[in-house]
């Protein structure tokens, strides 16, 4: 059965994977997800890792490892969820590399009656020495990006993030695309900040998307955000030449929701 605390009940909803894709060109190939996990809705606690991994000579990682738990707070009265991504050692094609990648969400909801906002916190969440050939990009993430503009005194929020003024104001502010969805039900976002570029970029950088001639684009920490759920895609890979498909590296989705 699901968590209790009084007479409110909560479900638990994580997954994380760390690695995950498919190649179109110049074969068609699946790569499975490596180190995927998915949470027991009654919460509790899992880990996956892999090591040594390689596909062809285009991707490999020295090792990766995921974790997700669901528990009751012991801060404060609700439950706290966990997704973590980690990669390390990364190498996309001799092209792009990173020593480090980390997605991380943490959200917590209230067992008060009639509140269900969560808060959301991706401490943890980073690139360590991101490069593109010789050249190194710092990334600056802004994790506050879902602080709500309004809390009660256990800090949880008035509001959902997707209608929160403050995050809106953010969002739109960054150019993001605050209606993804056709319905509108959805929050394309990123959580990258600024960059700061040590030598000469072997292509360009506008907003959270590295687009490098003879690879592709690399799309750096893209949130989406619904009603249901927070998406963290730390590294989206759309290839395009020579090598042509969709990769997906240190991935995290959490919330949960509570009942009544």
């Amino acid at each position: 059965m699901a968590s209790m605390i009084g007479e409110r009940t909560h479900t638990f909803h994580a997954d994380a994977s760390a690695f995950g894709g498919h190649i179109e060109l110049p074969f068609e190939r699946v790569i499975a997800a490596q180190a995927p996990l998915t949470l027991s809705p009654d919460g509790g606690y899992g880990s996956a890792r892999a090591d040594n991994f390689r596909f062809e000579s285009i991707f490999a990682f020295k090792s990766a490892y995921t974790q997700v738990s669901g528990i009751k707070s012991r801060k404060r009265p609700g439950w706290t969820t966990l997704a973590t991504s980690v990669i390390e050692g990364l190498n996309v094609a001799e092209i792009l590399t990173a020593d480090r990648v980390v997605a991380q969400i943490i959200t917590e909801h209230p067992a008060e009656m009639g509140k269900y906002a969560p808060m959301v916190n991706f401490v943890g969440t980073r690139f360590d020495n991101l490069r593109v050939g010789s050249c190194q990009i710092e990334v600056d993430l802004d994790l506050d990006l879902c602080k709500p503009q309004k809390q009660d005194q256990h800090g949880y929020p008035d509001k959902h993030t997707m209608e929160d003024s403050g995050f809106l104001q953010r969002v739109k502010a960054a150019g993001y695309n605050s209606s993804a969805g056709p319905d509108k039900a959805q929050i394309q976002c990123s959580l990258f900040e600024k960059a700061t570029i040590k030598g000469k970029l072997p292509g360009s950088l506008q907003g959270n998307v590295l687009t490098i001639p003879g690879f592709g684009k690399a799309i750096l920490a893209e949130l989406i955000i619904d009603a249901n759920s927070y998406s963290l895609n730390m590294l989206r890979m759309q290839l395009g030449s020579p090598t042509t498909g969709f990769i997906s590296a240190s991935h995290v989705i959490g919330n949960g929701t509570s009942q009544p």
